[in-house]
């Protein structure tokens, strides 16, 4: 079944099928747009209104379907932000990138995990004050023995207080994470740095347990990490309840 259109558009195309020629090329693919018209559609811009030229129609559906998608992957993310969460830094094994991932509370007893900033270089201080006072940050916890152990003196000068996972609350964030993953109650954003490093990260042993393995990834596996750490602080602090009256 075709989708109308507008008088203009049907206006626009009529004059461009009055004039094209089956060798033309479609202006999406390039390939001819072959002998039948009623096979093609008046394409409209994907920069702007108006339109492109002709087009194979399954070439125009395929470009509707990533707009819609694309449209309501944003319109998704929009809604599942959260306004209280915790935070987790973590910086790269080679010190390029600084991530910094929220964790929040959504209904149905699931786990937000947003990557809220991945930044150039070691220095997150002005992101996580502008977090701060964009949102209710419940804690900000920063492996001490971890690349991101730099960033703690800055932040605690600058009046954060900083929560240090332990080597026991480690093992405890990784278990609990997997837990998490194993029982579906994990949910994300989609960000493509987050996606591959969970795709990456290994484990190492710690003692009689394991623990994410920080070195020798192929990709930086700091967001996962930091994923670890943000679900570890938002399960360990008290969650803020609206008062009752």
């Amino acid at each position: 079944m075709s989708v109308v259109y507008g008088r203009e558009h049907q206006a626009v195309r009529r004059g461009l099928l009055a004039a094209y020629s089956p060798a033309d090329p479609c202006w999406r693919c390039g390939f001819p747009l072959g002998p039948d018209p009623s096979r093609l559609d008046c394409g409209h811009r994907d920069d702007g209104p108006g339109w492109a030229g002709l087009e194979h129609a399954r070439c125009s559906r395929a470009a509707g379907a990533r707009k819609g998608n694309a449209l309501r992957r944003a319109r998704a993310n929009r809604r599942t932000i959260v306004a209280e969460c915790a935070i987790a830094l973590e910086i790269s094994e080679d010190r390029q990138h600084c991530s910094i991932v929220a964790a929040g509370h959504l209904p149905g007893d699931l786990v937000l995990l947003e990557l809220a900033a991945y930044l150039d270089g070691t220095d997150p201080l002005a992101t996580v004050l502008q977090l701060r006072q964009e949102r209710t940050v419940l804690t900000i916890a920063i492996d001490p023995h971890s690349h991101a152990t730099t960033a703690i003196g800055p932040l605690e000068d600058a009046g954060v207080k900083i929560t240090r996972p332990s080597s026991v609350d480690l093992v405890t964030a990784h278990g609990n994470f997997l837990d998490l993953l194993t029982a579906g109650r994990i949910r994300h954003q989609g960000q493509p740095q987050l996606t591959a490093a969970a795709r990456h990260l290994e484990q190492r042993r710690l003692g009689g347990a394991t623990a994410p393995e920080r070195r020798g990834a192929l990709v930086d596996v700091a967001p996962a990490v930091a994923a670890e750490l943000a679900c570890w602080a938002l399960l360990t602090v008290p969650r803020t309840l609206p008062a009752i009256y």
